[in-house]
């Protein structure tokens, strides 16, 4: 996605997305089974969250279902 940085790592039977912009913010809307975190660890409520300069982890079953939510 434009102006978006992410890295995807698999971590047992987890995988884990960590994404930020250097500039601006976008979107993202959360699948079924997939749950947003902020720098924290505070997971972020609903299905839409924004990605802005502090990073955002979107913790999923698959590396495929994590980047699917941040190629929306």
């Amino acid at each position: 996605r434009e102006g978006m940085r992410a890295y995807v790592f698999r971590t047992g039977s987890r995988s884990v997305g960590i994404a930020w912009r250097d500039e601006g913010t976008a979107g993202l809307k959360l699948r079924r089974g997939a749950k947003a975190y902020d720098i924290m660890g505070n997971e972020l409520t609903g299905r839409d969250t924004v990605v802005g300069e502090s990073p955002v982890y979107v913790v999923g079953d698959s590396p495929e279902e994590v980047l699917r939510v941040l190629a929306q």
